[in-house]
């Protein structure tokens, strides 16, 4: 039993620290890297927008793309590779560490990738089509409408992604999503700037970042009080009717026609201590 928690304990080790090293080293990689050396990010995005929408995009010499006709530029800052970070925990956490410590990490790098190409597609395809409209429905300038569309697209779909978790619960997974997304886009960089000395994070991009999905915690949790709140008051009202109806000598005689239907079948009548059938129900004897 001793050997087994010793090989449990070793494997999460094991797990933690590949984690970690892999973790700091793709933040840095996609730190320093151009668009040039992101083409495996770029390029299959470019290629998935164009089968979803009407854009049509030409590599430029930088690696960049670019769509004349609607003037959007696939940068860098397109590739996504911060969610790419958040999807690769995500999946990481999904994935059971019984799995050989390689091909967790494999499979976790594969599901993230293609999690990633499909959350920024949707992404550009928002701000393409509806970034307008959403601008002038919250009187917000176009770099914001982008940075909320941005946001909302990517945190809600690594909330998605970690609804396949079947131990937790929806709100859980959005706890889950929000501090991976929060460690990921706030906390790295903060730690980064304490130790190279130097902020580079926009206060502006902060507020955005950490108001949005608290903001969206805030209501998921009123709506899941709120869904306990409907079914308790679904059981009062059943239980209210059961006992409403009360048959005394002065109303005894009353059409029960005249009680709501539910009330009719429930219908509250004494029964000695100790004889008669036992109740089944709240307020029901059958």
């Amino acid at each position: 039993m001793f050997n087994g928690q010793l090989k449990i304990s070793n494997r999460a080790a094991v797990n933690g620290g590949l984690t970690a090293l892999m973790v700091i080293g793709i933040k840095h990689y996609y730190s320093v890297a151009n668009a040039d050396e992101l083409q495996w990010l770029l390029y299959p995005l470019v290629l998935l927008l164009e089968l979803l929408s009407p854009l049509s995009f030409e590599p430029l010499a930088n690696g960049e793309w670019l769509d004349r006709e609607h003037h959007i530029r696939i940068v860098k800052a397109c590739a996504g590779g911060n969610f790419f970070i958040i999807s690769l925990l995500g999946y990481l956490w999904l994935l059971p560490d019984r799995l050989h410590p390689l091909g967790r990490i494999v499979s976790a790098l594969m599901a993230a990738w293609l999690t990633t190409l499909c959350a920024n597609s949707l992404r550009i395809v928002f701000s393409v089509y509806a970034g307008d409209a959403l601008s002038d429905a919250l009187s917000l300038s176009a770099e914001d409408s982008h940075r909320l569309i941005g946001i909302l697209s990517y945190f809600l779909s690594i909330c998605l992604q970690l609804s396949l978790d079947r131990h937790c619960d929806w709100y859980a997974s959005m706890v889950i999503a929000a501090l991976l997304y929060l460690t990921v886009t706030l906390l790295m960089p903060l730690l980064r700037g304490w130790v190279d000395g130097r902020n580079t994070l926009n206060l502006a991009y902060a507020v955005w970042v950490f108001a949005i999905p608290a903001g969206l915690l805030a209501l998921a949790y009123g709506v899941k009080n709120g869904g306990l709140a409907v079914r308790a008051a679904g059981l009062f009202r059943k239980h209210f009717l059961s006992v409403s109806v009360i048959v005394t000598p002065e109303n005894s005689g009353a059409r029960l026609m005249d009680a709501p239907e539910s009330a009719s079948k429930h219908v509250k009548t004494r029964r000695p201590a100790g004889k008669g059938p036992k109740p089944t129900g709240i307020g029901c004897y059958h």
